[in-house]
């Protein structure tokens, strides 16, 4: 009950600042995970070209998506551990894995925020030479 009290504290905090309510697409209650059983409790947040993890026990992690690799979602952690009540997002940048438990609702919304973004490079990728139909 404490951590949730300040997760909205923080997720208020965020929200108050100068900008924040349009640069964030998404922002939602999230553990980042230390090692096969810490947790560390804060918000994890979605911009146009980062994602961010804020916590009041660390500075923040941020993550360009630029450098994202690999992004996963499901039950199952990297170490083998299964969620019971929760699912994982799992983020590889730079060679760094970057894992977090999110509630079922806010995995679902990840997943879609993140499939908007996947399409949105992809598209941005396509390359139309001209004088030829775009295949697809």
């Amino acid at each position: 009950m404490f951590f949730r009290r300040r997760r909205d504290r923080l997720a208020s905090e965020i929200l108050a600042r100068p900008g924040a309510r349009v640069a964030y697409r998404l922002l939602t209650p999230a553990d980042r995970f230390l090692g096969a059983f810490r947790r560390l409790p804060g918000v994890l947040g979605l911009l146009a070209d980062r994602l961010v993890f804020e916590t009041w026990l660390e500075p923040p992690v941020e993550i360009p998506l630029s450098c994202v690799t690999k992004l996963v979602s499901g039950k199952v952690l990297s170490t083998g551990r299964r969620l019971w009540r929760a699912e994982c997002l799992t983020v590889t940048a730079d060679g760094a894995l970057h894992e977090f438990q999110l509630t079922h609702a806010s995995a679902e919304q990840w997943r879609r925020a993140l499939s908007e973004w996947v399409a949105r490079q992809r598209s941005a990728s396509a390359v139309v030479t001209p004088g030829r139909a775009p295949s697809g």
